[in-house]
């Protein structure tokens, strides 16, 4: 079970949140997990600023927020992405556990979506990283995301590279000595996208596979252990039961050389993290 108080958890995560003043605003009703019944049950107390409803070239992005719960969600199209107060426990895990079963620290990362900058934040915790690359569609939730979450999308940090647009058209102009050199590949993607090819011969999951190193790991959000053992001579997925939100996530992970038996915890010692540590190390 989670060592951390809810409340500390909540103030913690939403550390500077910033609850802008609501002129206009409508209510809305969500659906969240409840893990008293195990059914869903409405999401109530949010609601939405007019000027966070953006209709960009791609999508209607929305930006929910309940300011006595301190927290505030995303929402594509009517799909809810991420809220605040339960960012590291997607998050984290989705970085920081694939990180222990690297032969070395990451240097090189490259993470799918994750517009929100979230993935990012938790990706430069590292020290040793020397390149991140975000493939992104919609340069307006970043932007968006910076604004209602705080979250840094680092355009300053000559580390961190983002490329903008349709990922499955990215691929194909990704410069060639990019293929094969990232220890990490984080696909956060939707369904609808992962359905898409990027050559004749090549779906998403496969065109994204071939930017890990041979000893690197893909790591994609969801279901996905069927489809990752017909690429990956090794394939592990993940399933975390203590979601605050949507209950249960699990996370698939692919890759030729990793032995996913022998992680290495130390390797997440001294990175700060909310949530995500080894059993021996919770307090």
């Amino acid at each position: 079970k989670l060592a951390l108080d809810s409340h500390k958890l909540t103030q913690a995560v939403n550390k500077g949140f910033d609850v802008r003043d609501q002129d206009e605003a409508y209510w809305v009703d969500h659906k969240v997990c409840s893990h008293a019944t195990g059914k869903y049950m409405n999401f109530d107390g949010f609601y939405i600023e007019h000027e966070s409803l953006i209709q960009s070239k791609y999508q209607q992005v929305s930006f929910y927020e309940y300011p006595e719960l301190h927290d505030k969600c995303l929402e594509l199209e009517t799909t809810v992405q991420i809220c605040a107060n339960y960012r590291p426990y997607y998050h984290e895990p989705f970085v920081h556990f694939p990180a222990t079963l690297l032969p070395s620290l990451p240097r090189r990362v490259v993470f799918v979506g994750g517009g929100d900058a979230m993935l990012l934040q938790e990706i430069l915790k590292y020290p040793s990283i020397e390149k991140v690359i975000g493939l992104e569609l919609d340069q307006v939730v970043v932007r968006n995301s910076f604004k209602h979450f705080n979250t840094q999308p680092h355009f300053d940090d000559p580390r961190v590279e983002w490329w903008f647009g349709d990922a499955t058209k990215t691929l194909n102009v990704l410069p060639k000595e990019y293929f094969g050199s990232f220890d990490l590949v984080l696909i956060d993607l939707s369904e609808t996208v992962m359905s898409f090819t990027v050559t004749k011969s090549l779906n998403v999951i496969q065109a994204l596979a071939l930017l890990a190193k041979p000893d690197g790991i893909v790591v994609k959000n969801e279901h996905y252990f069927s489809e990752f053992s017909k690429i990956f001579d090794h394939t592990i997925e993940l399933a975390h039961r203590t979601n605050p939100v949507i209950c249960d996530q699990h996370f698939a992970m692919g890759s030729n050389r990793v032995d996913f038996m022998k992680p290495q915890f130390d390797r997440v010692e001294g990175i700060e993290t909310l949530l995500y540590k080894p059993l021996q190390n919770r307090t």
